[in-house]
């Protein structure tokens, strides 16, 4: 299987997929996803990120003259669930395009860093980048002027290299802001979070239709409604996952445990 991916990700996929597809995997060697967007904004990403994830693995599979692979795309910003409060959402896929196969795997998670601020001190760029865990998670420094980046610097790793860049970022016209580095290797944080989608994506692929026994059987769409446990008005709350098999459309409902839904989550007890 080709792992088709850059910064480092390689080092927390091949194992996983090693030890439990018992496939054999290797890196695509000279590709290069940043063609198709950058988190510092130098290639604005064009496409959602599933659209995204299966643009780059279908490329690195033709560049590599394979037709099997898997990868990741991740995306940052504020939690779907709890607005304020950052999120990393990572998204794993594997395609086979022998038997025109894809299956996608996604974790939202709260474990991050991410974060960015506007930085007029070194005695607060000191105070960020500690709250970001510097210098084990690296940081960029960008220089904007009326909203322009007109310099910037990522990959820092160490405290000389920051405070010698601000400062000559300091001393130009505009402003200097400091926001944590996303980019896999610069990021352990981050790579536990795609550690964790990889091993969904794995979990996702050996679960098999029951009905054909095609690998990637699973939740396909859910059912809303579920009654509030004071009023019994149907809520946003999950009430049922629906499976569905791409290859036979077999499919199954499964019911949530949870039967009553919390009053907070009802439109008539907590409008």
């Amino acid at each position: 299987m080709m792992v088709c991916t850059m910064h480092g990700k390689e080092r927390v996929m091949q194992p996983l997929i090693e030890k439990h597809l018992h496939l054999p995997s290797e890196l695509v060697a000279n590709f290069n996803t940043d063609a198709f967007g950058t988190f510092t904004g130098e290639i604005e990403r064009a496409h959602d990120p599933v659209t995204t994830l299966r643009m780059k693995i279908k490329k690195a599979l033709e560049h590599a003259g394979a037709t099997l692979g898997i990868g990741n795309e991740g995306s940052f910003g504020p939690h779907p669930q709890i607005p304020f409060v950052p999120a990393d959402q990572e998204i794993a896929m594997m395609i086979d395009l022998i038997n025109n196969l894809e299956i996608v795997a996604t974790v939202t998670s709260t474990n991050t860093n991410f974060a960015h601020a506007e930085i007029t001190s070194e005695e607060e760029l000191d105070s960020f980048a500690r709250q970001v865990h510097f210098p084990t998670h690296g940081l960029i420094l960008k220089q904007t002027n009326e909203g322009k980046v007109s310099y910037l610097e990522k990959g820092i790793a160490n405290w000389d290299r920051l405070h010698e860049v601000y400062n000559q970022f300091k001393r130009m016209e505009g402003t200097v802001a400091a926001e944590t580095d996303m980019r896999a290797h610069m990021n352990p944080t981050r790579m536990q979070v795609i550690s964790e989608a990889t091993e969904q994506l794995i979990k996702n692929i050996l679960s098999v239709c029951p009905s054909c026994h095609w690998p990637g059987f699973g939740p396909s769409e859910v059912t809303r409604g579920l009654p509030c446990g004071w009023c019994g008005a149907p809520t946003q709350r999950i009430r049922a996952v629906t499976s569905r098999c791409k290859h036979c459309d077999h499919e199954e409902e499964k019911a949530m445990n949870e039967t009553k839904a919390d009053p907070q989550y009802c439109d008539q007890c907590n409008p």
